[in-house]
């Protein structure tokens, strides 16, 4: 299985700009696997409320119509997750992605799967545990696919005052993503 970790973003998402890299390796998975992609958008209250949902869609439309893209928010989630090799979990705010994990297995997010990726929090979800900006910095528990601790939008954020707080959490190697970066793996 294939892992793919993003740092995330900040600012305007314009046409996917800096993720073209990202988003053409889930369509080249997509494409080895099943040529299905689920997108699930988990860190918000419902898909709707990603403020770029449509340009996404839009993307993955004209880049890879052979791909069949599936959109899923906390409602349709688990309906669609054991139907998709491909998962990629998008980031947003951490807490929100943080409390509806707790009621998922990673079992779950792993059966079946060639590829699982994800961005800022859905990157920290894959990973043992990450941090939220929040509150000067909350940890926030992942599915520990990964035995790493992960700090998302790492050259846009106060380093100094997160890294304490991640490594008291578990002694694990820790990964900073700056945004855009990726990082995958291979299990």
């Amino acid at each position: 299985m294939k892992i793919i970790l993003h740092g995330g973003y900040a600012g305007h998402w314009d046409g996917a700009g800096e993720d073209v890299e990202l988003f053409d390796l889930l369509i080249s998975q997509a494409r080895k696997a099943d040529g299905k992609l689920l997108i699930s958008f988990l860190a918000q209250d419902k898909k709707e409320d990603f403020p770029y949902l449509n340009d996404v869609k839009n993307y993955f439309s004209s880049q890879a119509p052979d791909v069949k893209l599936t959109v899923c928010d906390r409602l349709d989630f688990l309906e669609h997750l054991a139907h998709h090799q491909v998962l990629f979990m998008q980031g947003g705010n951490s807490l929100k992605q943080e409390a509806f994990h707790r009621d998922v297995l990673p079992k779950q997010i792993t059966e079946n799967k060639a590829c699982i990726a994800g961005s800022s929090s859905g990157a920290m979800m894959i990973a043992h545990h990450g941090i939220s900006s929040h509150n000067d910095g909350v940890v926030v528990k992942g599915h520990s696919l990964l035995n790493i601790a992960i700090i998302p939008h790492a050259n846009d954020w106060p380093l100094d005052l997160y890294m304490p707080k991640v490594k008291a959490h578990k002694d694990c190697p820790i990964l900073c993503l700056d945004e855009n970066q990726i990082v995958v793996f291979e299990q």
